[in-house]
């Protein structure tokens, strides 16, 4: 009996942290190290894809909410000088 939940829960773990760590730092080396890790899960089971879903999911909505907040930063930098100059 061959047992692969271990490596495709090991390389899924691996896959949600570099994740993380792409985003909070933007690298080639950051992104080349989650698409190996990602293929790796995919290449030892077909349920690894439960984990590229959800690392794309995690992707997106860590992707929207970084805009969303540049676009509110920007925003609020130009309203506090337009106050400036209505005083």
């Amino acid at each position: 009996m061959v047992m692969t939940d271990l490596p495709v829960a090991v390389l899924s773990v691996t896959s949600v942290l570099l994740c993380i760590q792409l985003f909070r730092e933007w690298t080639k080396a950051n992104l080349c190290l989650l698409a190996i890790a990602l293929g790796l899960t995919l290449s030892v089971k077909h349920s690894g894809l439960i984990s590229f879903g959800f690392v794309a999911t995690f992707g997106l909505g860590a992707l929207l909410w970084q805009s969303h907040r540049d676009r509110r930063l920007a925003s609020g930098r130009d309203r506090s000088g337009l106050s400036l100059f209505s005083q």
